[in-house]
Formats: C-alpha cells, structure tokens, sequence
C-alpha cells in the first residue's frame, strides 16, 4: 500500500505524457529537467521548507513549556490541558481554517482589540501571507509536537533529577543540564513529525495563504487536477518526499547520535 502508489508516481514521472493520450511508452527525464530549470518551482519548495521549518519552531517554543508544565507542575489541571489540546483535534481542518478567517479578516476580534489597545494603526494584514499560513499550521499540529515532549519528559527517571538538586543545581542549572538534554529525541521527533505534516499540507494554506502564499502541495494539485499534467505532478512529488525523507534522515542521525 506504500510502495506501490510510491512506484507509480515514479514511473509516471519518467514517462512521456499526453493530457489527451495518457502516458506514452517514450521514456524521458524532461520533466525533471524542467524543474530544476523553473526558478519559480524551486522558490516555491524554499517557501514550503521555510514555512514547515518555521511552524515546527513555533510549535516547539508554545508547545515544550506546556509540555514541561504538564509533566511535573499540572496537577488537577492536566485534564484541562489533555482537552484543550486534543478537541480542536476532533473539528474538521477546515472549520478551523475558516474560524482564523473570521478572527483575523477584516473588521474581525484581533483587529479591532489591537486597534482599540492602540497596537495597530490601519488593517490587520495577516492573511494572505506566510505568517497567516504558519499560524493555521501551528494549530493544527501544536498538540503533536507537545505529546511527543510529554513522552520524552515522562521517561526522565525522576532520581535524576533529585541527585542535581542534591549536587546543587538550580532550577535553572536543572533544567539546561538535565531536562532538556534528555528530552531532546522528544524534541527532535515532534519538530520532524511536525515539519512532515506541514510540507504536505493543502487546505491550510489554500485558505490561509491563497493565491499569495503558493507552497508545493498547491502546486502540485493544480498540475494533477487543473493541467493533468500527471508527469510533472509527479515530479514535484518526487521532490517534496526527498525533502521530507532528507529531514527525517537527519533527525535520526542527530538522535543517534546524541544516544551515542
């Protein structure tokens, strides 16, 4: 079921292909060719890599101190966080995406409390641009990268933490020195889970970014679905996966070896 869609698109992107004949027995690396001469293509996978980049950042700063919270402060309260970051989980992505239009557009809450605290002189431009896609995708996906740093944080044998207070260590000196060291394959497998979904996502910055923001996934629909052209639709494919596979490639290898 992986391998074989995978293999398909690899040999449509290698053959001649006809929006009105199908796919030809002539077998060609035009396709890739023309990518990599389309600067506008490959401005296009640097937009998608910086604003997945960008969005596992953001989740990894919001989302490490609530995880951090969770595991050794929440309490009584850890119900309360399990359910705000799991029921947005349950409302379909795009009712999400349309609640962001109606809390940034025009004349929405945001900008008319930023306006009315004196914060903003004129119009709330958030939508339409890459700040707008990254705040939609860090909604969408904040809660996995928090559950992979709870399970990281929850594996730190509490003993440990008591010898460094017993040693002298500081909150502070705690922290840099022994949570967060070991936490770090947590770190790494939410930022790389995060970055995966977000380089693959469609609707989010459908909506939110529009016809400003393109990112791959776009482009790659407007090949298959709008042109048919199912060849170069594959090729871009093509290169999405090698960028995705190359960053899951290099978390392990930093995963092994902080292990090592």
């Amino acid at each position: 079921m992986l391998v074989a869609p995978l293999g398909m698109m690899f040999s449509n992107s290698v053959y001649e292909f006809d929006p009105f004949k199908g796919r030809l027995p002539t077998i060609t690396l035009d396709y890739y060719r023309k990518f990599f001469e389309d600067l506008f293509l490959i401005q296009v996978l640097w937009r998608t890599v910086w604003i997945s980049l960008a969005t596992a950042l953001a989740c990894l700063l919001i989302g490490y101190p609530v995880a951090y919270y969770f595991v050794f402060h929440a309490g009584a309260t850890r119900t309360l966080i399990v359910l705000g970051l799991l029921s947005p989980l349950f409302v379909s992505t795009l009712v999400r995406n349309y609640g962001w239009l109606v809390m940034l557009g025009r004349g929405g809450p945001v900008e008319s409390t930023m306006q009315w605290l004196g914060l903003l002189d004129g119009k709330l431009r958030v939508l339409q641009t890459e700040l707008g896609v990254i705040v939609g995708l860090v909604h969408l996906f904040l809660a996995f990268m928090v559950l992979a740093i709870v399970a990281a944080l929850r594996n730190i044998d509490p003993a440990v933490l008591r010898a460094a207070e017993i040693a002298g260590a500081n909150p502070v000196q705690k922290f840099f020195r022994i949570t967060l060291p070991l936490s770090v394959h947590g770190v790494v497998s939410g930022s790389v889970v995060v970055f995966s979904l977000s380089a693959g996502a469609f609707i989010t910055p459908a909506i939110m970014g529009g016809l400003r923001v393109r990112v791959m996934s776009i482009a790659i629909w407007e090949q298959v679905s709008v042109l048919h052209n199912y060849a170069f639709g594959s090729v871009l494919a093509i290169a999405l996966m090698i960028v995705v596979t190359l960053a899951v490639y290099a978390s392990g290898r930093l995963v092994r070896a902080r292990a090592a």
